[in-house]
């Protein structure tokens, strides 16, 4: 039953019908073409069902449609935050700007490997480990850290900040937690 009650029109076709900053895929650069053929086949030979193509397919279309230059140059921050920002302003679905988000991140991840780009550095969420504690003890965690640091190998430094984080500050964000660390006067031996 078309157009009746309970079908839905496929997302990116009503985009396509209504907004003319979205290039049709025949439109595209011929290498994209063949770029989001090859992006869907790297999906499905990394186990990918049909749901994830469909749904991480759209999310490519949306961004080689939108951004309308060689994958190649597209940049991987700027551009790939514009199409966020697209899809934040067009799709009022929380579940749908999720699932287009990931296909976006699949996205990023496959053009960084065709185009042998370095994958960006992981950061660490800091406030996640010392938001709670006060603030000179954040700054001493930090400077300890960076200290630590010297002497591991880079490729390991995000997994060894984040264990040292981890097993260093969960006593303190316990006594922080609970009012039983105020400042840092208050860190004592016997708490």
């Amino acid at each position: 039953m078309k157009g009746g009650k309970g079908s839905r029109t496929p997302n990116l076709r009503h985009a396509l019908s209504i907004d003319p900053a979205l290039k049709p895929c025949h439109a595209w650069f011929p290498p994209n073409r063949g770029l989001y053929a090859n992006f869907r086949q790297w999906l499905a030979e990394g186990g990918y069902g049909p749901s994830a193509l469909h749904i991480y397919g759209v999310a490519a279309r949306l961004a080689l449609g939108l951004l309308g230059k060689p994958y190649w140059e597209i940049d991987l921050e700027g551009d790939i935050a514009r199409v966020r920002a697209y899809l934040t302003d067009h799709y009022p679905s929380e579940s749908t700007r999720s699932d287009y988000g990931k296909g976006l991140a699949k996205l990023a991840e496959y053009l960084r490997l065709r185009c042998h780009k370095p994958a960006p550095p992981r950061q660490v969420a800091w406030e996640t480990y010392t938001g709670s504690l006060p603030i000179e003890l954040a700054e001493d965690l930090h400077a300890y850290i960076a200290h630590r640091r010297r002497r591991w190998i880079p490729e390991q430094s995000y997994r060894a900040t984040i264990d040292l984080l981890s097993a260093a500050t969960r006593p303190l964000r316990w006594l922080a937690e609970r009012g039983l660390l105020p400042d840092l006067a208050a860190l004592t031996p016997e708490r």
